[in-house]
């Protein structure tokens, strides 16, 4: 007997449109379901971080140790900025990076580290800019080694620093700004040279005054280096290692020779020293 088989007619396949629908409904699930899962861990994580930590009465800050590593700024000073009391504010509140963040942008501070010492410390070590020059303006402006411009905070002794003079454009730069003037930042390395140098104790600065393509440096009197009242050294702002080397020459032999100095120019290759 033959047996004839029989096959049932294939299911028609879905249109690409709705294959394509099907495949974006899918998409749209999961990352609803993503989602929803990453908002409840990190609801769930700040539960917890509210409850255990930045809303725990345990945590509250009883002390904030503040070291001035240096520079001119002032423990007062910081706590004031961040308005930091013990007894009142949570360790847990601010993340360290943002308080040192906030510290930073203090121009009075270059650098700053912050910690949590559990259950209740803040420390905060500072590390203020040191200025090196005034700026000859009545703003009472200050100048550190790296050429930004700072403001003392109210109270600070003056300092016997030397001047930085004969810069027209120094309102522009406000406080925190970094000076680019070329002259000014050959008058910084001339001081900065001038403190590292062996020598330097020669040279007790008054003014230095920025005049064209050279600098003019007033000195005090000292005795030991027969330099007299008011002397004045010429040079030129480039190639000050070659100045110096031959300034401190000059001074060593009128050093030898018991003769008093009161200018001294270094702009000429054979050096006029008057007595």
């Amino acid at each position: 007997m033959e047996t004839v088989e029989t096959r049932k007619p294939a299911r028609e396949t879905g249109t690409p449109v709705n294959s394509r629908l099907l495949i974006l409904a899918r998409v749209a699930s999961w990352g609803f379901i993503a989602c929803a899962v990453i908002g409840l861990i990190w609801g769930v994580y700040y539960g917890i971080g509210q409850l255990f930590y930045s809303s725990n009465p345990h945590f509250t800050i009883k002390q904030v140790n503040i070291r001035i590593e240096q520079g001119i700024v002032t423990e007062d000073f910081v706590r004031r900025h961040l308005e930091l009391t013990e007894g009142e504010a949570n360790l847990y509140e601010s993340e360290p990076a943002e308080l040192r963040q906030r510290l930073l942008e203090i121009p009075l501070i270059q650098e700053a580290d912050v910690r949590r010492i559990v259950p209740g410390t803040l420390q905060l070590t500072i590390y203020g800019r040191t200025p090196v020059a005034c700026l000859v303006k009545p703003s009472g402006r200050l100048v550190d080694a790296d050429g930004v411009v700072v403001v003392p905070p109210a109270g600070t002794p003056a300092a016997k620093l030397p001047i930085i003079a004969g810069i027209a454009d120094l309102d522009s730069y406000a406080t925190g700004e970094k000076l680019t003037h070329a002259g000014a930042m050959a008058a910084l390395d001339f001081l900065r040279q001038a403190r590292g140098h062996p020598k330097g104790n020669y040279l007790d600065v008054h003014i230095v005054q920025v005049h064209k393509d050279q600098l003019r440096v007033y000195l005090r009197p000292n005795a030991a280096s027969m330099i007299q009242a008011n002397a004045v050294v010429t040079l030129p702002q480039d190639d000050l290692e070659k100045s110096f080397h031959r300034l401190f020459y000059i001074l060593d032999e009128h050093i030898g020779n018991r003769e008093p100095v009161t200018r001294i120019d270094l702009t000429y290759d054979r050096v006029p020293v008057n007595r």
